[in-house]
């Protein structure tokens, strides 16, 4: 007989699986009620989790022994170590596509406030919302429910929120309204791990256990926020990093986000001026001056830091580095400077100090290794 080698098709992003599974082995003997709920909500089809609960032990047919079970963390184990069996999902690209056919039927086209209001829905149904917004149950008044939801809507923000709003108004939702929506629901999420028991009534399905995980529904909300932003090419996500999580900043380059990411990781003191800087310079909310303000103090970070970059830069480097906060009405503000630049050049500065932070950094942190092997 041949050996048939499945595949998975993961509908979650391969390191939000990676990452999420590993947080499941810290409880192995838990294994068995959550693992279930990841195979089911992180891949496209039931696949990995019909395989799953075979590998529990089961019979083919009356005249089969059982199945020997296997152990649900040597199964996760067997799948993390044969990744070849997580397929990431593509999106198909068909002959009318490959050809130029790229009209959408009209009710393809989405906007941004209804397509939010449907992840809502589509999360609430997984059991993100626990307290705020919990998944809805046939035997329960859904009145009741999003009358509690809009009341503490009101004490969280200080807004009257209509709720729930009338699919005629998501279209054309108010955006300061929508983006408040987006963080508030960030502070809500928390992923259930494991399934609490079936309601069979009405076709209601699974409750979920109450030991929801905060920190992972964070993770999920932020990856399926942040895609839905990119779909529509709005210029904002919700960022990952400590003094901001969970709150709208603007994008940065893909390279540059993974920089700004790292150096707000190791800069945890809330007087560090470059974390300031940065969040002060992709803040939501941040005008001109704000964001001329934060690349002053980037400039004054590196200023401090001329003997590191010295030792590794050309002097006409160094030189030159210097020279664009120094002309361009950055630093020193004097009637002598070039203050008629546009913010695309403003924000090529602030990359470009970002980068030469962490550079020095980088080079602090090698030197700092090179002493201590010496000694």
């Amino acid at each position: 007989m041949l050996e048939f080698e499945p595949e998975y098709t993961l509908r979650w992003p391969r390191e939000l699986f990676l990452w999420e599974a590993t947080q499941l082995l810290k409880s192995p003997n838990s294994l068995a009620m959550s693992l279930p709920v990841l195979l089911e909500e992180a891949f496209e089809e039931t696949d990995a989790r019909d395989e799953f609960y075979r590998s529990l032990g089961s019979t083919r047919n009356v005249f089969d022994s059982p199945a020997p079970a296997m152990d649900p963390e040597r199964w996760l184990r067997d799948l993390l170590g044969s990744q070849a069996k997580l397929q990431d999902r593509e999106v198909p690209n068909y002959w009318a596509n490959r050809h130029g056919i790229t009209a959408e039927a009209p009710e393809l086209h989405i906007s941004l406030g209804r397509a939010f209001f449907e992840v809502i829905g589509d999360l609430r149904s997984h059991g993100y919302f626990p307290r705020a917004y919990p998944k809805p149950c046939v035997d329960e008044d859904w009145d009741v429910a999003d009358e509690k939801l809009k009341q503490h809507l009101q004490r969280a923000t200080h807004i009257p929120f209509e709720w729930p709003v009338p699919f005629d108004k998501r279209d054309e939702y108010p955006q300061d309204l929508l983006y408040t929506l987006i963080e508030y629901f960030h502070d809500q999420a928390q992923r259930p791990r494991s399934f609490g028991y079936s309601h069979d009534y009405a076709g209601c399905g699974w409750h979920y256990d109450q030991g929801a995980n905060k920190l992972s529904g964070g993770v999920v909300y932020r990856w399926r926020l942040n895609e839905l932003l990119r779909e529509h090419d709005v210029p904002l996500e919700l960022s990952q990093n400590q003094g901001e999580r969970g709150r709208l900043v603007h994008r940065l380059p893909d390279g540059l986000s993974s920089t700004v990411d790292e150096l707000l990781a190791h800069r945890q003191d809330a007087q560090d001026e470059v974390a300031h800087a940065i969040r002060d310079y992709r803040s939501r909310h941040a005008g001109r001056p704000q964001k001329i303000a934060a690349v002053t103090l980037l400039a004054g970070e590196l200023e401090r830091r001329k003997l590191t970059i010295r030792g590794e830069l050309f002097t006409k480097d160094e030189s030159a580095l210097f020279r664009i906060a120094n002309e361009f009405n950055i630093r020193h503000r004097n009637e002598s400077q070039r203050a008629n630049y546009t913010d695309e050049f403003l924000d090529w500065v602030f990359q470009v100090y970002v980068a030469t932070v962490a550079l020095a950094d980088t080079l602090a942190n090698r030197t700092s290794e090179a002493r201590g092997l010496d000694r």
